[in-house]
């Protein structure tokens, strides 16, 4: 007889409880932030990840290999790390391989529940969606048996379910859904969530307008309180209290609604554009105050557009400055639209993305933006700090990240004849890829340090690698 759901539910959750017990003996001191489960769905598999902060792994900010010590070392995304298997380190995923595939119930539900959605892509579809769901419970059990409480944890220490090819916005919603199913916010505590998690936050708030727009209130509004709790520069007091529910907030009723309506725009703007801009608008007469209802809306507009209404978002992001002279995003955006080649207002630019590096001074994109606006000024000594910046912050790795840096210093280089300097570069990049952008620059260099046959070499490998390739 087949294995069940429940039997392979449970099987994988009491085998998980048993792993992260381990590993916390292991590696008592390791600070775990997040427990991912990543799931391959279509052909039934799970991959089950702690992240951590890599105490136990050499300098911070360096993420290296301990199984592989012939692999260079290279700078993490963030604190985006999965301990890795082998002698120094530990993975579920190989334990999960070895040793519940051997567990005869998830043998039979694998082999059965395989074959069964095989000739059918309805089927298929629906053995995806289940897989999913249960994947969500078992994160959700574990949370609940308390599996996690003996970890070394962040305040912020997350679950997350995942399909391989899905966006985040999906899988949050999904892992939302179980956990309103298994834990109600109108029947249950707060869920157990802490820490400051934007994308949480707005999909909780999504989710919130969809209850609204099924006169739902009550439930949305215990969404929009669990929003608010994943965003502490909102939390405080509960003085306010939702229309139609016994649901208190830190923020008045109608911010808190606009909020609701402006993550649901987002989510619809690829789908449903009218409907978008309904709900945006209608989100500015509940807040007209709030900040990121004009920074949304100049987003918006922020594709190719013409000259006028380049107008119209610039004053909506001045609007949303000067309501929250914080946000980084707002001086980015306004610098961005600043700078568009038939909109170019190349100082102010420059202000903006200066603000926004001020704001964020690790940020790469910013630097980059504000060394591209440099050249354009011609302060070419400036751009070349800010283009070396940014290859700095990549650990001085010549990477496809920051080659266009490299480019653009050795351009500038070359207007400041500093011909053995932008040659460098040339080399440098050369090295990386042969393209014949590369080439060319480099024959500039060469002949204006007076070396003609070296610079027509560069040309004519340039004029091949431009050739069209052979079908």
């Amino acid at each position: 007889m087949a294995a069940t759901w429940e039997e392979f539910e449970a099987a994988l959750t009491g085998f998980l409880e048993v792993q992260i017990e381990q590993f916390a003996v292991r590696y008592p001191e390791e600070v775990a932030y997040e427990f991912l489960v990543h799931c391959n769905a279509y052909y039934g598999g799970v991959f089950c990840y702690l992240k951590t902060r890599l105490q136990n792994y050499g300098e911070p900010g360096v993420v290296r290999y301990p199984n592989f010590p012939d692999h260079p070392p290279r700078e993490p995304e963030g604190l985006d790390y999965t301990l890795g298997d082998g002698e120094d380190g530990f993975d579920l995923n190989d334990e999960i391989e070895e040793n519940l595939d051997k567990d005869p119930r998830v043998d039979r539900w694998m082999a059965d529940e395989r074959q069964s959605a095989t000739a059918d892509d309805d089927d298929r579809m629906k053995f995806v969606e289940e897989f999913l769901e249960r994947a969500c419970r078992v994160a959700l059990r574990l949370e609940r048996s308390g599996a996690f409480n003996i970890l070394c944890r962040e305040p912020s220490f997350v679950l997350f379910v995942q399909d391989h090819d899905e966006s985040n916005v999906d899988s949050w919603k999904r892992l939302f859904r179980a956990r309103i199913e298994l834990m109600p916010p109108w029947q249950n505590p707060a869920w157990p969530i802490g820490g400051r998690h934007p994308d949480i936050a707005n999909v909780l708030f999504a989710m919130a307008a969809d209850h609204h727009s099924r006169d739902e209130v009550r439930k949305g509004s215990y969404l929009l309180r669990e929003a608010i709790a994943r965003l502490p520069e909102l939390d405080g007091p509960p003085t306010f209290t939702v229309t139609g529910s016994d649901v208190k907030l830190s923020v008045p009723e109608n911010e808190a609604w606009a909020r609701a309506f402006l993550a649901q725009t987002t989510e619809l703007l690829w789908t449903d554009r009218v409907l978008a801009m309904q709900l945006l608008e209608r989100a500015a007469q509940l807040a007209p105050n709030l900040a990121e209802v004009h920074y949304t809306r100049a987003n918006i507009r922020s594709g190719p557009i013409p000259a006028k209404e380049l107008d119209q978002s610039v004053a909506d992001l001045d609007i949303a400055i000067q309501l929250d002279p914080s946000q980084v995003e707002f001086y980015a955006l306004r610098a961005e639209l600043r700078a568009r080649p038939y909109y170019p207002f190349w100082d102010q630019a420059l202000l903006d993305y200066t603000k926004a590096h001020e704001l964020d001074p690790d940020n790469q994109k910013w630097l980059m933006r504000r060394a591209e606006v440099l050249t354009e000024l011609r302060q070419h000594e400036a751009a070349i700090a800010d283009y070396s910046q940014v290859f700095k912050l990549r650990n001085s790795e010549l990477t496809w990240y920051v080659r266009n840096a490299i480019v653009g210093r050795a351009t500038c280089l070359q207007e400041l004849h500093r011909y053995q300097e932008a040659m460098d570069d040339w080399n440098r990049l050369i090295d990386y890829e042969e393209s014949p952008r590369y080439f060319r620059g480099r024959a500039v260099c060469r002949r204006g340090m007076n070396d003609e046959a070296g610079a027509t070499a560069d040309d004519e490998k340039a004029a091949i690698l431009e050739r069209p390739k052979a079908r």
